[in-house]
């Protein structure tokens, strides 16, 4: 997560319109900066100062990191409990076509806030590293395309 988190959340929080579900602060393989910004007067060529915009979401996939309301948390559920619809596709999938159908309003801040990372080996890809074009600018663990340090161990996804 970048270390600044706070500040960047402060800068896009008021943008949003009073009737969102979700804001994604992480997501994978999607052009999330798609569609205008809600908060497109800032200027992102500032110098010393790193800009994050808010963006209604095209079709965010991961759920690494993502906020919802109270209400949007039990319309999610009741569209992903529907019989047909439930068990259909995996979750990132169905919650990204909830929001291109048009059952969710989502937003996404570009440049992401939080990224998933594969530092250990994966039953269902093989490897480690990820293909994924998305960085950190000043994560806690280092900046962009940089590694967990050595004498970290990462269990269970948690990194200690």
């Amino acid at each position: 997560m970048e270390r600044d988190i706070h500040a960047r959340l402060k800068q896009v929080w008021s943008y949003l319109p009073k009737d969102w579900d979700v804001v994604f602060l992480g997501y994978c393989c999607s052009d999330e900066g798609f569609y205008p910004a809600l908060n497109a007067h800032v200027d992102p060529t500032a110098p010393n100062e790193t800009v994050s915009c808010i963006h209604p979401s095209r079709s965010p996939l991961c759920t690494h990191a993502y906020a919802l309301t109270r209400a949007s948390a039990c319309r999610l559920l009741v569209q992903l409990r529907y019989p047909p619809f439930a068990y259909s596709r995996a979750l990132d999938g169905a919650v990204s076509w909830l929001i291109q159908s048009g059952r969710i309003k989502s937003f996404s801040i570009v440049p992401c806030l939080i990224l998933q990372r594969k530092v250990s080996a994966s039953d269902i890809t093989p490897g480690t590293g990820s293909h994924e074009q998305h960085h950190l600018v000043n994560g806690v663990f280092g900046g962009a395309g940089k590694v967990v340090p050595a004498n970290y161990t990462c269990v269970n996804n948690i990194i200690y």
